[in-house]
C-alpha cells in the first residue's frame, strides 16, 4: 500500500474523494473497496472491526443479497417513518420534545410525566452537573467554592 492513496482530516485537497468525514481516498482509488477500508480504519476506533461480509466482498466471494428493508439505498420516508434530527442539547435539555414526537410517530398519546424516567438515568450521568460534581467528590478532587476555608 502506497502511502499517498488515503489520507485523512477534514480538507485533503484536490483528487481525493470523501470516504466518509474525515477519511478520503486518492480520486482513481474510490472503487477500490480495500482502499476506502483503509481510509476507514484511519477514523474508527481501534476496537472496531469489518464484518465477516465485508471480508467476502473484499476476496470477492458470493454475499447474499440484502432484503430491501435493509438496504443502503432505501429511504426511511418510503417504510412511512419521518427522520429527526436531535442536538446533544435537545437530548440533554429538551428531552421532553424528543418524547413528544416519538409519542406522535407511534401514534400514542402523550404522557410527559414519562420524562421523569430520562431525568433520573441523566442524573447520575456524567452528562449532569450533579454527576460530574458526586464524581469529583468519590476522586477526591471536589473543588473548594467560597463557603469553605481555605480560599
Amino acid at each position: 500500500m502506497a502511502e499517498d492513496e488515503i489520507r485523512w482530516g477534514p480538507w485533503p485537497g484536490a483528487g481525493w474523494t470523501p470516504v466518509t468525514y474525515g477519511a478520503h481516498v486518492r480520486a482513481d482509488l474510490a472503487d477500490d473497496l480495500a482502499a476506502r477500508l483503509r481510509a476507514w480504519q484511519l477514523v474508527l476506533p481501534f476496537w472496531s472491526s469489518f464484518t465477516g461480509l465485508t471480508a467476502a466482498m473484499l476476496r470477492g466471494w458470493w454475499v447474499p443479497p440484502l432484503p430491501d428493508h435493509l438496504r443502503r439505498a432505501g429511504r426511511i420516508s418510503d417504510a412511512g417513518f419521518e427522520r429527526r434530527g436531535y442536538t446533544m442539547e435537545d437530548v440533554l435539555y429538551a428531552a421532553s420534545s424528543i418524547l413528544r414526537d416519538a409519542d406522535r410517530a407511534l401514534g400514542r398519546p402523550h404522557a410527559p410525566e414519562r420524562i421523569e424516567a430520562w431525568v433520573d438515568a441523566l442524573r447520575p450521568s456524567l452528562f449532569s452537573a450533579s454527576g460530574r460534581h458526586r464524581l469529583m467528590r468519590r476522586l477526591g478532587l471536589e473543588e473548594e467554592n467560597a463557603e469553605q476555608p481555605g480560599l
